[in-house]
């Protein structure tokens, strides 16, 4: 709900949290966006790159507010279950106190 209005989206899930949820209009020129929840706030970040619901599947960059966050997604074939596909990912956030990365995470999108 954070995210407005979306055709679809993704979540990253860390040791049972969701710690980012990143959508985007069905455009190959929407750059999507995304929510993450760090220190207890959410910070609402646009995508950096133009591509859609494809960008967003794929792992997306997103920036702003001193921080940049990327999905690094595997490039398996995704799980199948309830109507979603989810990779192993990690979530790799930058900000103005350092660089964090969240390993053995998924990344779970609307089919």
């Amino acid at each position: 709900m954070a995210l407005g209005k979306v055709a679809g989206g993704c979540s990253f899930i860390y040791q049972g949290r969701s710690l980012l949820v990143a959508g985007s209009e069905n455009d190959a020129d929407d750059k999507g966006k995304g929510v993450l929840v760090i220190d207890g706030r959410q910070l609402m970040l646009p995508g950096v790159e133009a591509g859609g619901l494809q960008v967003i599947e794929s792992g997306p960059i997103l920036a702003g507010d001193g921080f940049t966050v990327s999905v690094l997604r595997g490039e398996d074939e995704p799980s199948r279950a309830n109507g979603k596909s989810e990779w192993g990912a990690d979530l790799r956030v930058k900000g103005p106190t350092g660089e964090t990365t969240f390993s053995q995470g998924k990344w779970s999108c609307t089919a």
